[in-house]
């Protein structure tokens, strides 16, 4: 699915300006006919730094994408909105919820967390730090709302902690478990130090050993670091999603979209595989509605359609819009997308082009696409396919790609490897 794009519109009108945090904002409507219109949020971030979380971490985190063909500012971010939308409340909520973040964060900061921002560097174990023979239970805390625990581990590979959490108040749920997705934290769904009940957890690689002894270097560091836990993460949860509150009001979310149903991180709503599913965007999801996704601009529709008919072929369940025009019909598509790219698919395959980059629906598809690879921190999901030489914002140039060059079946033959592979994990 296309749109048009908002910069080539014959008739664009600025309808109103302002300024919020050191950003820039201005609405604007592009508009193709009578009734053929677009609202759109236009944002100039006028200074920032390399550290910490900025400005223009939180706009990509909201959805806004850079644009380079912008006539409104010389260095813009856009993002599309409905028709009627309160730009006076959503720059005041900007505003505040920007303020809100930067004080979650130096809670975050005592906990030894970070916001994600495009230069934040995975510095985790290659395992998933609960199946590993070497183990020891160093400390445990909680508070009123959490549960935390240490532990040291060692593999074949490498060494170093596992901060264990579990949110222990069953309404707060689902509001922790989009904070510990924001954060990068992967689940499991049988962790030994909570009973074999389900956590989300992080690991911190101290490096390389022949030995088993902990690694005294870092060990207080991250002992004080997980003794600020009491005093300080409920806190910044509390201010993330108050945050988030203000500004989902007006349609837009900076944490990762969690069902409106209670979750039980006991399972007592729902069973353990299903909260596996939906809480853990991963490889060891058992009931993945598609094992591939296609996004695309209409401009390379004939690639994702000769690529999706091999793959059907070889019995890979594939979402193609075509395929599913009648269930789409009537349906909004925005919400639809976001949630089949954002929880419904193993991998998603990303035809990278300069139209993808520069039309309204692949912009919204990309958005739910690296939600779902911030929150896949350290497994892949994002498989990219290059068309022309052109750069995503957010897709970082070290990903791996492959070229249309080599064409469709070879393409096609490497993603059947790499979905067998994954379902024998």
């Amino acid at each position: 699915m296309t749109g048009h794009d908002i910069h080539l519109a014959p008739k664009k009108e600025q309808i109103r300006t302002a300024s919020a945090h050191g950003v820039e904002f201005a609405l604007v409507k592009a508009q193709w006919g009578k009734e053929d219109s677009v609202l759109s949020i236009h944002a100039d971030p006028r200074s920032w730094t390399t550290a910490r979380f900025q400005t223009t971490d939180f706009l990509g985190l909201l959805g806004f994408t850079r644009n380079h063909g912008c006539h409104i500012f010389r260095r813009c971010y856009l993002l599309a909105v409905a028709n009627g939308f309160d730009f006076d409340r959503f720059t005041s909520a900007f505003e505040s919820a920007y303020c809100q973040i930067r004080e979650a964060e130096r809670s975050l900061e005592r906990c030894g967390l970070m916001l994600p921002t495009p230069e934040a560097v995975s510095v985790g174990l290659s395992g998933n730090g609960h199946n590993v023979s070497n183990t020891i239970a160093i400390e445990q805390s909680e508070d009123e709302e959490c549960e935390y625990r240490l532990t040291f581990v060692k593999d074949a590979i490498d060494k170093g902690f596992v901060i264990h959490y579990r949110a222990k108040v069953e309404k707060l749920i689902p509001e922790y478990h989009s904070v510990y997705r924001l954060l990068g934290f992967r689940h499991y769904d049988s962790c030994p130090e909570f009973g074999f009940e389900p956590c989300f957890y992080r690991t911190i690689r101290t490096g390389a050993s022949t030995s088993f002894d902990i690694d005294f270097s870092s060990n207080q560091i991250v002992k004080s670091a997980f003794e600020a836990h009491t005093t300080c993460f409920a806190g910044a949860v509390k201010l993330l999603s108050s945050a988030n509150e203000s500004l989902r009001e007006l349609g837009i979310s900076f944490l990762p979209l969690m069902h409106t149903t209670e979750e039980s991180i006991g399972g007592h709503e729902k069973s353990r595989d299903q909260l596996v599913s939906e809480s853990e965007p991963s490889s060891r999801g058992p009931n993945w509605k598609y094992d591939v996704a296609l996004s695309f601009a209409g401009s390379e529709r004939k690639y994702a359609s000769e690529l999706c008919n091999i793959l059907t072929k070889n019995g890979v369940k594939v979402f193609l819009d075509e395929k599913f025009a009648s269930e789409l019909w009537g349906q909004d598509l925005a919400a639809e997308f976001d949630r089949i790219f954002s929880n419904e698919a193993r991998f998603c395959v990303v035809f990278v082009s300069e139209q993808y980059r520069d039309r309204m629906w692949t912009r919204h598809e990309f958005k739910s696409i690296l939600g779902r690879t911030v929150s896949n921190r350290g497994q892949s999901y994002l498989l990219p396919i290059k068309i022309d030489n052109t750069n995503l914002d957010g897709l970082q140039f070290t990903v791996g790609y492959v070229h249309i060059r080599k064409g469709i079946e070879y393409i096609s033959n490497l993603l059947i490897e790499r979905i067998k592979a994954d379902k024998q994990k």
